[in-house]
C-alpha cells in the first residue's frame, strides 16, 4: 500500500504534538541538524545548508551545537521558523529525557547526518520513522537482556554442582586412573561388591550388561540392570548397573562407580559424565578413566568442594610395538595376518569388505562395528574369544565395552578416519586406546600385547602414538545439558513455547562460571520437527532423544510416526508393526535397521508404556533379529559393497593417504 499525503500529515501530527503552524518545513529541515546536536561537516554545509545565511553564520562562530541552536533561535525569535525551531529544541529535549528513562541511547550522529543528507524535501516525514525504529530496536534489546537475566536466574548453571541432593552430604571421590588393561574396573567392582548398596554407570549398554553379569556371577552380588531400553530388576537387589545417563540423583547408595570419565570431553555426551559425577549420591564415588583426565577430575572435585584421592595404575601386561609393518602394501600384508589378530578399520563398510577378503582367504572372521546391537557385538566377541573365529575385524567400537581375551596383536589398517567433515589422521589417543586392547592380564612376556600397522604408513602412526606421552584432556568449562524441568522453567519465564527456540536460548545464555551448555545428540535438529506437535515441552524434549538415526530415511520416518502417535492424545497406541514378521530373508543392513528401531521402541516403552504397549513382542522380535545379524556375519558370502578404488589397484577396504606411499 502506498504512503499517501494524508498519512504523512497524520503521522506528523502524532509524532510532533504541538507543532506550530505556518513555518517553512524545508527551512526547519536545515536547522534540524543543529537542533539534533549533529556536528555539521563541510559536505552538509556545502549542500543542504549553504543557502541559509543564518546557518553559515552559526557555523562560522565555531560554537557548540547547543550554542548554535540558541543563536539561531534568538535571531529567528520573531520569525515563524524561529518559533518552530524553539519548539523543536524543546521537543528534542523531551524526547531525550524519554530515551534516558528507557535507557535508549540517542541515535548516533553519523546515522542522523546520513539520514538528513538523504532528505531533500521534508525531513519531518522521515525522522519520526527513523527515531521510532531506533526506539523499537532498543526496546527489543532491553527485552532480550531481561530475558537473558531471567534465564540465568532460573537455570542457575553457575550453581550446577549444588543443585543435586548429593551436595548436602559429605562425599569423597576416588579417581582410579590408568591405561587400558590396568585393572581399573576390577578394583572398583571389588569395592562395589563389598558395599551394602551401590551402582555402576558406564558409557554403553554392553558395559552395563557385562558388569551386571559379573556382579551376579563372579562376585555373587545380586545386581539389577537399568538402561534406557531395558530394566532387569532383581527382587531384593541393592546394587544396579546402568548407563551413565540413567544415574538417579535421588537414590542414596554406599558406593558409586562411574566408568570412562575421560568421555566428559565428548562433544555430544560429555554432559552425562558431568551430571553423573555431580549427582552421584554416595559417600564414596569411584571415577575410572585414563590418566589424561586427571586434571579435569581434580578441577571438578574442587568445584564440588569434595575430597579427592587419586590412584594411578600401570598396565598389567607389557605392550610392544612390532619391529616392522605386516607388509609393504595392503594386499601382500594380509598374508601375514595370524590367528588371534584384531584388524581395526574405521567404517562399517570397510569392516565388511575386509571381512569378505579374509573369509575368501579361508579364515573364520568375527566382526564388530558401531551399528551392531550390544547383543550382536557380544556374540561376535564370543566367537573370537572361544576360538570359533580365527581373527576379528573391528572399527574403533572395539575400544570400549568388549573383553577380547586371546587378542594378542592389534593391527591398525587405516591411518585416517572420517570426522564428519573430511578424512583426518586418526588421533594418537585413539590409536593408543585401540592398541591397548592387545595382551592379557599378567606380567610375563607370554601375556604381552603387540601393536603393528598394516603397511609402513599405519605402522609409523602406531610408533608415534606409543612412543610419545599422551596429551592431557583440557576443558575450559564442563558441559551441562538441559533437563525437561529446566526447559519448562525457561518456557515460563520467556513465554516461548517452541522447543527449538528454548534450546537455542539455553545454548546462548546458559554459560556461567565453570560450566557450558551442551545439547544431547541431534536434539536441536529434531526439535524443529516436534515443534509442530501440541505436546508439553518435557515430552517434546524426550522425543528428541529417541536412539534412532535421523540420517537414515526409513528410521527417521518411523520416528516421525511415533512422535505423531504420542501427539495424537486420543488413546492411540503404537504397536510393533514397523518390522516384518519373518526376518529370514532380510539383508544384513535391513536386519541391523530393525534392531535399531526395536531398541528405539523399547526406549520409548520404558518412558511411555501406556502408548508403546508392545514391549514383550518387541523383545521377542529383537532377539530374533539379533540372531539374524549374527547368522549373516557368520556366512561365508560377500557382505560388503565395493567401490571404485579397485580401479587404482587398491583393495576396496583400504584408504591410502597418498598413492606414492604404496610400494608394489
Amino acid at each position: 500500500m502506498e504512503h499517501g499525503i494524508g498519512d504523512s500529515v497524520r503521522e506528523r501530527e502524532a509524532f510532533w504534538p504541538g507543532m506550530p503552524e505556518g513555518f517553512d518545513a524545508i527551512r526547519i529541515g536545515r536547522v534540524i541538524v543543529l537542533a539534533l546536536r549533529v556536528e555539521i561537516d563541510g559536505l552538509v554545509v556545502a549542500g543542504t545548508l549553504s543557502r541559509d545565511p543564518l546557518m553559515n553564520e552559526a557555523k562560522a562562530a565555531r560554537c557548540t551545537s547547543d550554542e548554535r541552536a540558541r543563536a539561531v533561535a534568538h535571531q529567528l525569535r520573531d520569525d515563524a521558523s524561529g518559533k518552530a525551531l524553539r519548539w523543536l529544541v524543546q521537543w528534542w529535549r523531551s524526547h531525550k529525557a524519554e530515551c534516558d528513562r528507557l535507557e535508549i541511547p540517542s541515535p548516533h550522529d553519523d546515522d542522523l547526518r546520513s539520514e538528513i543528507k538523504r532528505t531533500e524535501t521534508d525531513p519531518l516525514d522521515r525522522l519520526p520513522r527513523l527515531l521510532e525504529a531506533w526506539r523499537a530496536e532498543r526496546c527489543r534489546q532491553l527485552r532480550d537482556e531481561a530475558v537473558a537475566r531471567d534465564i540465568v536466574r532460573v537455570v542457575k548453571i553457575d550453581e550446577y554442582g549444588q543443585l543435586f541432593p548429593a551436595a548436602s552430604r559429605k562425599r569423597r571421590i576416588i579417581a582410579v586412573l590408568g591405561p587400558t588393561n590396568s585393572g581399573k574396573t576390577h578394583l572398583a567392582l571389588e569395592r562395589l561388591s563389598r558395599a551394602k548398596s551401590g551402582f555402576y554407570a558406564g558409557p554403553l549398554r554392553l558395559l552395563a550388561l557385562e558388569v551386571y553379569s559379573r556382579l551376579n556371577r563372579e562376585f555373587d552380588t545380586p545386581c539389577s540392570l537399568i538402561t534406557g531400553e531395558e530394566r532387569r530388576i532383581l527382587p531384593g537387589a541393592s546394587h544396579h548397573a546402568c548407563t551413565v545417563e540413567m544415574v538417579d540423583p535421588t537414590r542414596e547408595v554406599e558406593v558409586a562407580v562411574i566408568d570412562e570419565a575421560q568421555l566428559i570431553a565428548d562433544p555430544q555426551r560429555g554432559w552425562a559424565w558431568t551430571q553423573a559425577i555431580a549427582c552421584a549420591n554416595a559417600p564414596e564415588v569411584y571415577v575410572l578413566g585414563s590418566p589424561q583426565a586427571r586434571g579435569v577430575i581434580e578441577r571438578f572435585a574442587m568445584m564440588l568442594g569434595v575430597e579427592l584421592e587419586v590412584r594411578l595404575l600401570e598396565r598389567l601386561s607389557p605392550l610392544h610395538v612390532a619391529e616392522r609393518a605386516l607388509g609393504r602394501n595392503p594386499r601382500t600384508a594380509l598374508k601375514s595376518v595370524e590367528r588371534g589378530d584384531c584388524l581395526v578399520v574405521f567404517t562399517r563398510r570397510d569392516c565388511l569388505l575386509l571381512r569378505d577378503e579374509l573369509v575368501g582367504a579361508g579364515l573364520e572372521v568375527a566382526c564388530v562395528y558401531g551399528a551392531l546391537s550390544p547383543e550382536s557385538r557380544q556374540a561376535q566377541a564370543n566367537r573370537f574369544t572361544s576360538g570359533e573365529a580365527d581373527v576379528i575385524v573391528a572399527t574403533d567400537a572395539v575400544g570400549l565395552g568388549l573383553n577380547l581375551r586371546g587378542l594378542r596383536r592389534a593391527v591398525l589398517v587405516a591411518s585416517q578416519k572420517y570426522d564428519g567433515k573430511g578424512r583426518r589422521d586418526v588421533p594418537l589417543d585413539l590409536v593408543r586406546q585401540i592398541c591397548g586392547r592387545a595382551g592379557r592380564y599378567g606380567h610375563t612376556e607370554a601375556d604381552a600385547g603387540v601393536a603393528v600397522g598394516l603397511t609402513p604408513t599405519e605402522h609409523d602412526l602406531v610408533k608415534r602414538a606409543l612412543g610419545s606421552p599422551p596429551s592431557d584432556i583440557y576443558l575450559d568449562r564442563l558441559p551441562v545439558a538441559p533437563s525437561g524441568e529446566v526447559l519448562k522453567r525457561l518456557e515460563q519465564v520467556t513465554g516461548e513455547h517452541r522447543l527449538s527456540v528454548l534450546l537455542t536460548l539455553f545454548m546462548e545464555h546458559c554459560s556461567g562460571g565453570a560450566y557450558k551448555p551442551q545439547l544431547p545428540g541431534d536434539a536441536l535438529e529434531r526439535a524443529y520437527a516436534v515443534d509442530g506437535f501440541d505436546l508439553p515441552i518435557e515430552k517434546r524434549f524426550l522425543l528428541t532423544q529417541v536412539p534412532v538415526s535421523t540420517r537414515d530415511p526409513v528410521s527417521n520416518a518411523q520416528w516421525t510416526t511415533w512422535a505423531e502417535g504420542v501427539a495424537a492424545g486420543d488413546g492411540r497406541t503404537c504397536d510393533v508393526d514397523f518390522v516384518s514378521a519373518d526376518g529370514a530373508g532380510l539383508r544384513l543392513d535391513e536386519a541391523e535397521r530393525d534392531v535399531q528401531l526395536l531398541n528405539g521402541y523399547l526406549w520409548l516403552a520404558m518412558k511411555m508404556p501406556a502408548i508403546f504397549v508392545g514391549e514383550e513382542q518387541a523383545r521377542l522380535v529383537l532377539a530374533e533379529r539379533s540372531a539374524t545379524v549374527t547368522a549373516r556375519l557368520k556366512m561365508r558370502t560377500t557382505l560388503g559393497s565395493k567401490s571404485s578404488l579397485e580401479q587404482f589397484g587398491l583393495p576396496p577396504w583400504y584408504w591410502a593417504r597418498r598413492a606414492e606411499e604404496l610400494d608394489y
